[in-house]
């Protein structure tokens, strides 16, 4: 497929499916009686929006106990400084400018998902699946919220192909970009330095651009990482803070196992835990039901190294387990061989049928969570 004809493809389908996901959230709006506004502007945005308006150390919202910085710095710097650099040049207000720098990242990160789809062997229909895939998911309407989710996701598939294409330096530079993004981002780095191992190895020479690459990789993780740690020295460090503020860190998977065993067993829980529930089971099955793709050659390995990560990452750790179906974004990457069985294997009509009830159940599950669900995602 031409690289315009992609991008156009890329392009109506971001607008379409943001404009289905908002118009499901106007309806829950409506019916809940909570604004669009107040619905986009929920949980991590504020912490971002604020960041963008006052800084780490006098961060405008939300109400914070204790001293600001020791919440505000558990949140990496690009976004909020894009926020800020917009608005100096803009005057525009920051939700305006989340959300619409979010809907133009989440159109990049489309055309990315594509084009790996590309890179798998997948044809346009299969890359428009894919495009679907990413966009429509369960909890994507972050991807058009003052979320890092569309940043990262646009910096991440890009560097991926990249990585595929062995065009080193970019792949490092865009990997080093996606570390001053998200913590996450600690999966491309190794998956750039397990990629740039095999193929010095397998091809018996010195590459001086692929360990450039996995020079310049880590610089943005670890220089966050650093100002984080100097500047949080008496709360304890910056993994301290995330372990107190949102039980954030890794314990081998038991507290997935035991939030997976309340909601089997408590019939208490509501909706939206059965929901996190069946997609942290769904990316436990995913990791390794998709390695066969990379042995058949329809799913390039560093594409499945990177998702297996994300949700090795997200599933052997604690934290906030509502939150996981959006951390989970990146991991559906894994499922690109799906969108290529369904795109080889089935009619037409009911390929528009899975892909409607699909983009359907994702928005739904958006504007339930941000309007009815009380918890944070």
């Amino acid at each position: 497929m031409p690289t315009r004809t992609r991008a156009v493809d890329a392009f109506l389908i971001t607008a379409l499916i943001g404009a289905i996901k908002l118009g499901v959230l106007a309806l829950f709006s409506h019916r809940t009686g909570k604004s669009i506004n107040a619905a986009l502007a929920e949980w991590d945005a504020k912490f971002y929006m604020g960041i963008a308006e006052g800084g780490y150390f006098h961060p405008t919202q939300p109400p914070i106990e204790g001293p600001p910085h020791e919440r505000a710095l558990a949140f990496f710097p690009a976004f909020p400084a894009l926020l800020r650099a917009l608005h100096t040049i803009s005057g525009a207000d920051y939700l305006t400018l989340g959300t619409t720098i979010s809907q133009i990242l989440s159109f990049v990160a489309c055309l990315g998902i594509m084009t790996l789809a590309a890179r798998s062997g997948l044809g346009r229909t299969g890359q428009i699946g894919a495009g679907i895939l990413l966009l429509g998911a369960p909890l994507a309407i972050t991807m058009i919220m003052p979320y890092s989710e569309a940043l990262f996701m646009a910096l991440s598939t890009w560097a991926l192909v990249a990585i595929i294409d062995r065009k080193w330096l970019t792949a490092g530079a865009l990997t080093m970009l996606a570390g001053l993004v998200r913590l996450t981002a600690v999966d491309l780095v190794a998956v750039l330095v397990l990629i740039a191992l095999y193929t010095t190895f397998t091809r018996g020479q010195n590459l001086w651009r692929a360990w450039g690459a996995v020079a310049i990789s880590p610089v943005g993780i670890a220089s966050y990482l650093a100002y984080a740690n100097h500047h949080l020295a008496n709360a304890g460090g910056y993994f301290t803070i995330q372990r107190q503020g949102w039980h954030s860190y890794f314990d081998f998977g038991a507290a997935t196992l035991r939030f997976l065993a309340r909601v089997s067993f408590d019939n208490t829980s509501i909706i939206g835990y059965y929901l996190s529930a069946v997609i942290i089971i769904a990316a436990a099955i995913a990791v390794p039901a998709t390695w066969p793709s990379v042995k058949r050659a329809t799913l390039p390995v560093e594409i499945w190294l990177f998702g297996a990560a994300v949700a090795a990452n997200m599933l052997l750790s604690d934290g906030i387990m509502h939150s996981r179906p959006r951390l989970l974004l990146p991991a559906y990457l894994l499922l690109i061989p799906l969108v290529g069985e369904i795109t080889h294997k089935r009619s037409r009509p009911a390929q528009v049928a899975i892909a409607t009830a699909y983009v359907a159940f994702g928005a739904w599950m958006s504007a339930y969570f941000l309007t009815v669900f009380p918890w944070a995602i």
